[in-house]
């Protein structure tokens, strides 16, 4: 057994909801795992939420244990032994089974349709304009980053050994002639809709609110003068001859030491 905890012991699991006789596999192995508290008042009663519905609609009691076996009986951890046994049996095609994939893709029942994928598209892009789910997206990730957790991701990035975005460490497939001619000519000619050039022009020129661009503008002109300024401190000085004792030179020294300020004053 390989649990990290002296109270967990991961498991896999097979239940059986008794009304409609249709059996569910999972697994469980965190920290705190235990057969014991499985399908209990309190306990863990897995991660589905079509079984946890028919726990709400039926009670625990219409579900029973068919199959409770610890990780130190799969020989292998516990998740793996799950995808063996979802994929070797292609559960999530059977109808008598609540489980909706195999742990390693979509379920291949699934048919997603231009139409599907552009639904899903649609209710995703709704979703994150919703204030409250962005809202709640941001409460949860400055709760997820404590003090501990900006430490940790301190200290990695200084052990980092090789650049975050190396594009150049990233290997790529190369592409033949022939496909580059395929993209070549299938980009040849393309037009835009007046709607598609509209979503351009505002992807890159709305990323700013009228002050931010003002304030940048105000930057902008901050720095050209202080470029030049910069500039005519570089330039050479011209050679100024003091009146009073006839030295001549450059720069702030002949004005701090000559002139009105000249020794030669004193001494007249």
């Amino acid at each position: 057994m390989t649990s990290r905890h002296i109270y967990t012991v991961p498991y896999f699991y097979i239940i059986q909801h008794i009304p409609s006789r249709k059996l569910y596999a999972g697994s469980k192995w965190i920290k705190g795992s235990h057969p014991d508290t499985f399908m209990t008042t309190g306990g863990y009663t897995t991660s589905s939420k079509d079984v946890n519905s028919l726990i709400e609609k039926d009670g625990l009691d219409s579900f029973q244990i068919l199959i409770l076996l610890t990780e130190e009986e799969c020989k292998c951890h516990v998740y793996v032994f799950e995808t063996q046994f979802l994929t070797e049996n292609n559960i999530c095609i059977r109808n008598n089974w609540l489980n909706k994939h195999n742990n390693t893709r979509p379920c291949a029942a699934v048919d997603f349709t231009p139409e599907l994928r552009k639904l899903l598209s649609e209710k995703g892009k709704q979703r994150i304009k919703d204030p409250e789910y962005r809202t709640m997206i941001s409460e949860k990730t400055k709760e997820a980053m404590t003090p501990e957790r900006r430490k940790i991701m301190s200290e990695k990035a200084k052990t980092r050994t090789s650049p975050r975005f190396d594009l150049n460490s990233i290997p790529r497939t190369p592409v033949s002639k022939e496909t580059r001619e395929k993209i070549s000519k299938a980009n040849s000619g393309r037009k835009f809709t007046e709607e598609h050039k509209t979503n351009l022009w505002k992807s890159r020129n709305s990323k700013h609110s009228p002050e931010t661009i003002q304030k940048m503008k105000e930057g902008q002109r901050k720095y050209q003068l202080a470029r030049e300024q910069q500039k005519y401190n570089l330039m050479p000085k011209p050679v100024r001859i003091c009146p009073h004792c006839n030295l001549s030179g450059r720069g702030g020294n002949m004005t701090r030491f000559h002139f009105e300020k000249c020794k030669a004053l004193k001494n007249v």
